[in-house]
């Protein structure tokens, strides 16, 4: 399970597996810990003595002085180990808090066995390959999910956030992380969550920076990206170079002039670029490989459908590029929104809970006269409160309905026979209409609802490039969940991302940055059309294997596809949500199908 890569000058050190307590325990580390400081000062070590410590000698050392149980909570970075005790033959498996490193495992009556990916437990000579058709199709509904349920029979994961011991007799599973358990303190104003903030980024990135070889960064024209660069390069010598990729379309002239800035962020990203003398920016094409070729690949690479299938094409042309120019590590904002940036949309859910739909609503109020919102939306605003099949209806005949998980996708028989509809209305997609909002802080949701681990190691595979999040840094998660809701949008949306974008970027740009974000794959549209044939031939192949989709006709999605490329002509802020959601809908399905029939054609 360990990675096959120095990441960080501390590596060199790390031989493992390491023996504890007098050799009646091994230990199996594959992470980073972001907080080495905090934990030797917690162990009573110095840095100078640890200098030549692999990060996995300090794990040993706090489990050996702590247990497992309370060392978990005290690591700041992503991780997945391995823990076996010889003694009472248990062995315990557990993942940091959002899952930045896979872990899976087999329990049979005769051996357990336990590996990064499924095809280390596949490569076993006497392990069931058998498609899991209920979890593929709830997977495809992305209904997120805590259990360890896989795509495969026999194979399981440890959840994000999770401790499991295992023996031949028992299985015992519980969550480690208190992200759950949180609770809003109201004693701190904006200003010094702001400094908390600003100190929990900067301790984030700074931690990020220790690697081997060269620096960068995938650089959109938004929020998160910008500030991690604008931070990095204020922690990184003045004579490094920090290299920042933007992904464009190869032509974007072909666009037309008013839609420019929507299709292709490359201009605004180079001007943020321009603040900053020691950043060197590169845009790539994110059509420069084919989607089919993508999704191929990378499917085959994480044993599971691409759960971002657009958004890779340019994740992997970004990390080539980069190694070929001697880059090892590059910085995204993948997770800003979930922290520091999270704006109205992730938030007012859990603002409405705790203060109640009248008080969300007079606020907004105030918006519509200050002409940041307008009356319909306000309107919409009040429709929470109506039966669900009403306020659907209602939404679809106004053109607003954003359907983000389409369940008529899916043959009706399945959806019968796993009572997946039911799963549809309690995650529909839609913060303001699933009923796990009512239980649990958007934010939190998306570390179930996305589990990286497999995709960020299916990049590292793939482009030998280490992709890094300090917005996902425990340290920044965990104090964002804490500030009161309305922070975020109060005087304006993503307050303290417009303000750390500000401090570390440049005030000018700021309006531009917060105007762009998240629309920065807007041409995704003539990404997938470009790959019509191959996703008709896909669908096609997959009347041969499980029946988990419903039939397509070629004739009708090779029409919607048509569709989606005129309407890329038109889009702008009002309506690129319901757009995306459209593209995203075929990619995804797309994605599904394809690791499917790659299922079918190898068994």
């Amino acid at each position: 399970m360990r990675t096959l890569y120095r990441l960080t000058p501390e590596d060199h050190y790390d031989q493992q597996p390491l023996s504890l307590s007098g050799g009646a325990a091994r230990l199996l580390f594959d992470g980073r810990i972001d907080n080495r400081e905090d934990m030797l000062a917690a162990l009573g070590r110095s840095g100078e003595e640890a200098r030549g410590w692999a990060d996995s000698t300090i794990l040993a050392m706090a489990i050996e002085e702590w247990g497992i149980a309370d060392t978990l909570p005290r690591i700041c970075g992503p991780f997945a180990l391995v823990h076996w005790d010889l003694s009472r033959s248990v062995l315990t498996l557990a993942r940091d808090e959002a899952g930045y490193r896979p872990l899976f495992f087999t329990r049979r009556p005769d051996f357990i066995a336990v590996s990064s990916m499924p095809k280390g437990l596949h490569a076993l000579p006497d392990m069931v390959r058998e498609m899991n058709v209920a979890a593929v199709a709830e997977r495809f509904l992305q209904y997120p999910r805590s259990d360890t349920t896989t795509l495969f029979e026999q194979v399981q994961r440890v959840p994000p956030g999770h401790l499991i011991e295992l023996s031949f007799s028992a299985q015992n599973v519980r969550r480690w992380r208190d992200l759950e358990d949180l609770t809003v303190d109201r004693s701190r104003d904006f200003g010094e969550n702001l400094e908390a903030l600003d100190t929990a980024m900067n301790q984030a990135v700074a931690a990020q920076l220790r690697r081997i070889g060269g620096i960068g960064g995938q650089l959109s024209s938004g929020i998160d990206s910008a500030t991690v660069m604008g931070i990095a390069t204020r922690h990184l010598p003045s004579t490094t170079p920090f290299h920042a990729f933007t992904a464009a379309p190869r032509d974007p002239s072909s666009f037309p002039a008013e839609r420019r800035d929507w299709l292709d962020e490359s201009r605004r990203a180079k001007a943020i670029a321009d603040h900053f003398s020691s950043v060197r920016h590169q845009v790539i094409p994110n059509d420069g490989t084919s989607l089919a070729q993508v999704v191929a690949r990378y499917t085959h690479a994480q044993d599971a459908p691409l759960q971002l299938p657009l958004h890779t094409c340019w994740f992997d042309a970004i990390g080539r590029e980069a190694r070929r120019k001697g880059v090892r590590v590059l910085l995204t904002g993948l997770s800003g929104n979930l922290g520091f940036s999270a704006g109205y949309g992730l938030v007012e859910p859990g603002y409405r809970r705790d203060v109640g739909l009248i008080a969300l609503q007079s606020l907004r109020a105030r918006w519509v006269i200050r002409g940041k919102l307008s009356w319909k939306a306000w309107l919409r605003g009040w429709m929470v409160i109506l039966p669900r099949p009403v306020h659907k209806s209602l939404l679809k005949a106004a053109g607003r309905w954003r359907q983000m998980n389409e369940i008529d996708r899916l043959n009706p028989d399945i959806i019968r026979q796993y009572n997946l509809d039911e799963r549809q209305v309690e995650w529909s997609g839609d913060f303001d209409l699933s009923k796990k909002i009512e239980e649990s802080d958007p934010r939190i949701l998306a570390c179930d609802l996305l589990d990286m681990g497999s995709y960020l190691k299916a990049l590292l595979a793939e482009t030998g490039v280490d992709f890094r999040d300090p917005c996902g840094d425990s340290r920044v998660r965990r104090l964002a969940l804490t500030i009161p809701h309305e922070q975020y949008f109060t005087p304006d949306d993503r307050a303290f991302g417009r303000a750390l974008f500000s401090r570390y970027v440049s005030p000018d740009l700021a309006h531009e940055a917060i105007a762009l974000s998240g629309r920065q794959n807007a041409d995704m549209a003539a990404t997938l059309a470009a790959a019509e044939q191959d996703i008709m031939e896909t669908f096609e192949r997959g009347a041969s294997g499980p029946a988990v989709f419903a039939p397509l006709s070629p004739a009708l999605l090779a029409t919607q596809l048509q569709a989606l490329k005129v309407e890329i002509e038109a889009q702008n802020g009002v309506d690129f949500g319901r757009h995306g959601d459209k593209v995203r809908n075929i990619a995804w399905s797309y994605a599904v199908q394809t690791f499917i029939n790659g299922f079918n054609q190898r068994n």
